[in-house]
């Protein structure tokens, strides 16, 4: 069962795929005269978003501003990078495209703080990432949630899996608070982030779904393996937050 409310049938346009992958090429011409600045290719990709429909822009909108912040090779010791540095240079600018929208009010924050719907069941449970809406000047209400973990030298499944399970909690409490019908939770560990729906499906039965797992690119050079036709389809349905219903314009 994958999301019920969800419409999985819509595809990322192919031209505007073609598009991007030959925008994405100019980067790494091996002549230096033919090769595009990275400044270059974000301004023909915003161009390009600008005439495209709001949920097509804003993944092309991810896409610039997770170009923007990416090395050019990727850093050997991953262990060395710390959690907020997989936040700030990683996971925000390719989920603030997808996921935020400060001009509608959709703000994506790393606030490692209790949720307004946490204080009103007295859970003292914090959430490392959550996406709120604001209205009227205050953070009205919370409709997504992440829980991010970087390498380690081995493995650590039980905090991986307590993580899932906070987000299985988060998004239920969510959902009980009346603030949507349905809540997506993104498990980070290093670069890679899967996302889930959770929905109320029946009295006192609640679904977990997975949605869609992206492999971030850990630099410039891998930032084209970001760009298949199978993950920008499941980019631009299962991640949108029209398909959702929390768009009201």
């Amino acid at each position: 069962m994958l999301g019920k409310a969800l419409d999985h049938s819509m595809e990322f346009p192919g031209d505007i795929f073609l598009q991007l992958s030959k925008m994405v090429t100019t980067l790494k011409y091996p002549l230096p005269e033919k090769r595009q600045s990275r400044l270059v290719v974000m301004s023909h990709l915003f161009s390009l978003a600008c005439q495209q429909s709001y949920s097509v822009s804003r993944v092309i909108v991810g896409l610039a501003l997770l170009l923007s912040k990416l090395p050019n090779k990727p850093i050997i010791n991953v262990s060395s990078i710390s959690e907020t540095e997989i936040w700030n240079g990683y996971h925000d600018p390719l989920l603030t495209g997808i996921l935020g929208d400060p001009e509608k009010n959709f703000i994506l924050r790393w606030v490692n703080k209790i949720t307004p719907e946490g204080r009103r069941i007295s859970s003292g449970s914090r959430p490392d990432a959550i996406i709120s809406v604001f209205t009227q000047a205050n953070y009205d209400k919370t409709i997504g949630h992440g829980e991010a973990k970087v390498t380690e030298p081995t493995c650590n499944s039980d905090a991986l899996c307590r993580d899932l399970l906070r987000l299985a909690t988060f998004g239920k409490n969510t959902v009980d608070s009346g603030t949507t019908s349905m809540a997506i939770g993104f498990q980070m560990h290093s670069f890679n982030i899967q996302f889930y729906l959770v929905e109320l499906y029946h009295e006192a039965l609640y679904t977990m779904t997975e949605l869609v797992n992206i492999q971030v690119p850990d630099s410039l050079s891998s930032f084209s393996h970001l760009l298949s036709t199978d993950t920008l389809d499941k980019v631009h349905s299962d991640l949108n937050r029209q398909n959702m219903g929390w768009n009201k314009n």
